[in-house]
């Protein structure tokens, strides 16, 4: 196939396809942002969804007890689930030594930058059934379990469900969770 036909074909595609193909699972099952905005196009999941949670332990904490709290944000994109946080990758620490000789020195001419910024994947997400979704986290250092929710009821853009936190494959607790979308 020629480029220009190519051209002309994904067009044809992107104007066809319902944008329901490029929402994923959440986004179905929470559609109340997407209301207030126009519909999306085909390939509209670039910047994804940036949702909110807060939890708060599956059983009463005991008398004299501080209760814990767990909250948050991720960022959902097609059916991954990214950390919000910007990390940026460091030089060895005798890179940074050996540049920083050669500015006060005054033979640097110029300085590598490290990398752009880069969000953290730390999990994805799958529907379960029409009404509930699984989220499976993978991250030690922010959420490291699995969440199902479904549609709060009453409620356009609001999910309940569980969080069972994990330590490797052992179960450390269990939480009531609530997310919603902040950000489209």
């Amino acid at each position: 196939m020629r480029p220009l036909s190519m051209l002309s074909a994904t067009m044809v595609l992107a104007a066809v396809v319902p944008s329901a193909f490029a929402q994923g699972p959440l986004e179905k099952l929470a559609p109340g942002k997407q209301q207030e905005t126009l519909p999306r196009l085909a390939n509209d999941q670039i910047e994804g969804t940036i949702w909110e949670y807060k939890a708060k332990p599956k059983d009463p904490p005991k008398e004299g007890q501080e209760v814990e709290t767990l909250e948050g944000k991720f960022r959902t994109e097609g059916s991954a689930i990214f950390d919000i946080s910007k990390r940026i990758g460091l030089p060895e620490k005798k890179k940074v030594e050996k540049t920083v000789e050669a500015v006060k020195s005054g033979k640097a001419k110029e300085i590598k930058l490290p990398s752009p910024p880069q969000q953290k994947r730390i999990g994805e997400y799958h529907t379960l059934n029409s009404t509930k979704l699984r989220l499976d986290f993978n991250d030690p250092e922010s959420l490291n379990g699995v969440m199902v929710v479904w549609k709060k009821k009453k409620t356009d853009d609001v999910l309940l469900g569980t969080f069972t936190q994990k330590e490797g494959k052992k179960t450390v607790k269990e939480w009531i969770v609530e997310i919603r979308p902040i950000e489209d």
